[in-house]
């Protein structure tokens, strides 16, 4: 378990103007807090198997004495994020995983009429080949559904993305 607190002062950012889409010139915006913790739970449950869960709350403020400029408190920033992964192992190196990730909905500051992002969750898979603990080829797939989200607003994120590769461990 792991908890966070980080206070900032004068925070420089460049104010957003939501008409022209555009940030202005750097000023001192305020102060920011973030506010948190991180649950993780890993277990073994037989010999070649593990599982994996995660959970971290996350708060941010951002007090500024401009409000015309930075109306929001909040930057972008979901407040529950939520991780699972399970894989086992074989015999003889060959291995696999499947995971799941959440992310709650996100204030988007940039809205005119302060639509937050939409929370989304993912699925995400693994499968290897670990050859004497000095090579690994593996091929992976995320965003398995091919879900449509965004992390910050008018910038999807890609969907179902494959990939492969061969990992030299020294």
């Amino acid at each position: 378990m792991t908890g966070f607190y980080q206070s900032t002062t004068d925070v420089v950012r460049g104010p957003y103007d939501p008409v022209n889409r555009d940030f202005g010139r750097a000023v001192n915006a305020g102060n920011e807090t973030n506010l948190g913790g991180t649950v993780r739970v890993t277990a073994n449950p037989m010999e070649g198997l593990y599982t994996r869960a995660d959970y971290t709350y996350l708060s941010v403020r951002f007090d500024s004495e401009d409000r015309t400029l930075f109306p929001e408190d909040v930057f972008w920033t979901p407040a529950h994020r939520a991780n699972f992964l399970i894989g086992g192992r074989l015999p003889g190196g060959f291995g696999a995983n499947i995971g799941a990730s959440y992310s709650s909905e996100t204030a988007d500051p940039e809205s005119e009429d302060r639509e937050d992002l939409s929370a989304f969750g993912l699925l995400h898979a693994k499968a290897y080949y670990n050859y004497r603990n000095f090579m690994e080829i593996w091929a992976g797939a995320n965003n398995i559904l091919d879900v449509y989200y965004e992390t910050a607003r008018d910038y999807p994120m890609p969907g179902r993305f494959i990939h492969g590769g061969l990992s030299l461990m020294f």
